[in-house]
């Protein structure tokens, strides 16, 4: 089928052709995303989030032609938030050296990785819309030993499956999630990128390795939330911050979500890598009926986060009159 044509059917909501305009591109678009972040895990990660993206931007895309230059825009702008703050990346010369090294001038080579190193320190100096107009050039004008070393590696292969899942999760596409998960049951466990919404609404902490489960936590969905705890989603799967999604739950102050969680075996007393655990953050929301939930299912209200607090000081310390009475009654009870 023709691209335009499939775009247009994507943008009618048509998630099985987008999976097909995934897989035409993912190679072009995992390609690209290394040499911007040189890590293969970061790569995918921002393959990912940069197709999410496109197909939930798609309706905007009035010309279908232009589709591969707006989705580099979109591809770049992750890349560049993933490695934003971190020591400017290499292209993948080094990975390279093994593969390519009988048949590569090794002096060659080093000129080459100093060359890219100094390129990029250069560019990570421009304003954002410069920069990505420089590397994008100077990415399409690397040597032909880089370019044929990054066209061949490849995501995983699921990828497609895997970006058209976590669409249909965004989008809360039920039967299609249903559709999916029969085809592949191991992407319940899906992970995606934190972004930079939930964060700030919640008052989470950015970290990256969100399962479908954290987002359906958060949202207070229950249809999802029992769809997926039903297909075998793992209700302590935790971020790269140690984020639960009993935690993502807590903090949008979802309580039926968390009494879903606790129900399916959501560890309690799972703790974050600031040693808050859930009880903590149920007093810091000023919620009463989610530390009610939290203590009926073994929460332990002496446990102390890194700052020497309980759940009850956090309760006293904001003023929380209400929830520091819960715990004055649950102590004598």
């Amino acid at each position: 089928m023709e691209l335009p044509t499939l775009i247009r059917a994507a943008q009618q909501g048509d998630v099985d052709a987008f999976g097909t305009i995934v897989a035409r591109f993912q190679r072009m678009a995992y390609a690209l995303a290394y040499a911007l972040v040189g890590d293969a895990h970061l790569a995918e990660d921002a393959a990912q989030e940069a197709f999410i993206e496109a197909y939930l931007q798609l309706p905007q895309l009035r010309e279908p032609a232009a589709f591969v230059a707006w989705f580099r825009r979109i591809l770049f702008k992750h890349g560049d938030r993933l490695t934003r703050g971190k020591p400017t990346p290499i292209v993948g010369l080094d990975a390279a050296d093994s593969a390519l090294k009988t048949s590569l001038d090794l002096a060659s080579l080093a000129a080459d990785r100093e060359l890219g190193q100094r390129v990029r320190a250069a560019i990570a100096e421009l304003p954002e819309s410069s920069r990505q107009v420089i590397t994008l050039f100077y990415l399409a004008d690397m040597s032909l030993m880089a370019r044929d070393y990054l066209a061949h590696q490849r995501p995983a292969a699921n990828f497609p499956l895997t970006v058209q899942f976590l669409i249909t999760i965004r989008t809360r596409n039920l039967p299609k999630i249903r559709e999916l998960l029969a085809a592949d049951p191991a992407l319940v466990h899906a992970r995606e990128d934190a972004g930079d919404d939930a964060p700030k609404q919640y008052y989470l902490p950015l970290s990256g390795g969100y399962t479908a489960l954290h987002r359906a936590a958060t949202d207070g969905d229950q249809d999802l939330l029992a769809l997926l705890l039903g297909a075998g989603a793992d209700p302590n799967a935790t971020t790269s911050y140690g984020l639960a999604p009993l935690h993502s739950a807590i903090a949008a102050v979802q309580a039926e979500a968390v009494r879903m969680l606790l129900a399916h075996g959501a560890d309690p007393q799972r703790t974050l890598v600031s040693g808050m655990a859930p009880l903590h953050w149920a007093s810091i929301r000023n919620s009463a009926p989610i530390v009610e939930l939290l203590l009926t299912h073994g929460a332990d209200p002496a446990a102390r986060d890194s700052h020497g607090r309980t759940a009850r000081d956090w309760a006293e310390l904001k003023g929380y009159r209400p929830i520091v009475g819960l715990f004055n009654r649950h102590a004598s009870a």
